[in-house]
């Protein structure tokens, strides 16, 4: 049984699975130019950072394959880095926060700003990883009933008739 039926009310699971890739394919890109862009005002390039956007566009790109052409462990793969990478972010954000950055040129104030517009950030990228989840979830537990039900490998029922 599927936590979801369709996706947005509108999409099957399957192309839900695959817009998600698709969605954070993008993100991590638009990241990665906002990290190069900005990376004057804070004294530096956080190429961990960088390192983890990258690694995530690759299972993007799994994923997208994988959603596409019903592969379960591809999809299923996307869901743990998927989860690794918002604990990452979880704590680059407390990281941040904690240490701060307030002896730079650009004043104390501006970089809490900034640390205020990373945490909103970072929860619309939550809500939206949620969500993005539990639609890829449910695309691997049909996967994996559709697995159950007809064995790889082996020819229809009325095939073998």
């Amino acid at each position: 049984m599927t936590l979801l039926k369709s996706c947005c009310c509108i999409f099957t699971v399957k192309l839900g699975s695959v817009i998600t890739g698709f969605i954070f394919l993008i993100l991590c890109i638009v990241d990665i130019g906002v990290k190069v862009g900005y990376r004057d005002a804070y004294g530096g390039v956080a190429w961990s950072s960088l390192v983890f956007d990258l690694i995530f566009i690759i299972f993007n790109v799994f994923l997208i394959i994988g959603a596409y052409n019903d592969v379960l462990w591809m999809c299923a793969l996307w869901v743990v880095v998927a989860l690794v990478y918002l604990l990452i972010l979880l704590i680059q954000n407390i990281v941040a926060t904690v240490t701060g950055n307030s002896n730079k040129v650009i004043g104390a104030g501006i970089v809490q700003g900034a640390n205020a517009g990373t945490w909103i950030v970072f929860v619309f990228v939550l809500l939206i990883m949620v969500y993005g989840l539990l639609v890829v979830v449910s695309h691997c537990q049909n996967l994996r009933d559709e697995e159950i039900r007809v064995p790889r490998g082996e020819p229809p029922a009325e095939a073998r008739a």
